[in-house]
């Protein structure tokens, strides 16, 4: 919050390509206008990922087993975040304020994964392959009311704070995994 009378703000704006293009992007502003401050932010950032991953197992016993594995996930990502709040300075000592705090994140992903199994001498036994898709969405919200008063004398405050918060997760995910020999 800003401490002089006026109209302030930023804006910051980023971006990097990868194999995909992620940004981000925010905004504050605040009006300061006598004994009342209001501030507000947002911000959004959009991300896509592509991550391959291969592992390689061996176990080794009576009949040795020998597992190659390549797995490709494919997550994207968006998430919104704003802020609103007014400050009101009772006089030169005290202050009240309330804020609202939104959080709205969704990730989608494909995994892909496929294991071919084989014995000890390498000739592939049997493939598991697993196909999945994922959504996530979780939104928190928060109120917070408080009180803040400043001892000149001694450099100390005192808060008194109330939060109220709420959050939702919801997460789907459905998989499609088979077994086959190699030649399907």
């Amino acid at each position: 919050k800003a401490t002089k009378a006026g109209v302030s703000g930023t804006t910051s704006f980023g971006y990097n390509q990868g194999i995909y293009s992620n940004w981000v992007g925010s905004f504050m502003l605040n009006i300061k206008k006598g004994r009342f401050n209001l501030i507000g932010s947002y911000s959004y950032n959009k991300m896509r990922k592509a991550v391959n991953f291969t592992l390689d197992r061996s176990i080794d016993s009576q009949v040795p087993l020998n597992f190659h594995q390549e797995m490709q996930f494919k997550p994207k990502f968006n998430n919104h975040l704003a802020k609103i709040g007014i400050v009101f300075e009772l006089n030169s000592t005290s202050t009240i304020g309330f804020t609202l705090d939104l959080n709205s994140f969704r990730r989608n992903r494909t995994i892909s994964d496929i294991t071919m199994i084989s014995d000890g001498y390498i000739k592939t036994d049997s493939i598991y392959t697993t196909q999945t898709d994922n959504v996530k969405r979780l939104n928190n919200t928060a109120y917070n009311a408080y009180y803040t008063r400043r001892f000149r004398a001694s450099g100390h405050k005192i808060e008194f704070n109330y939060t109220l918060s709420g959050f939702k997760n919801f997460d789907e995910r459905f998989s499609y995994n088979s077994y086959s020999y190699p030649d399907g």
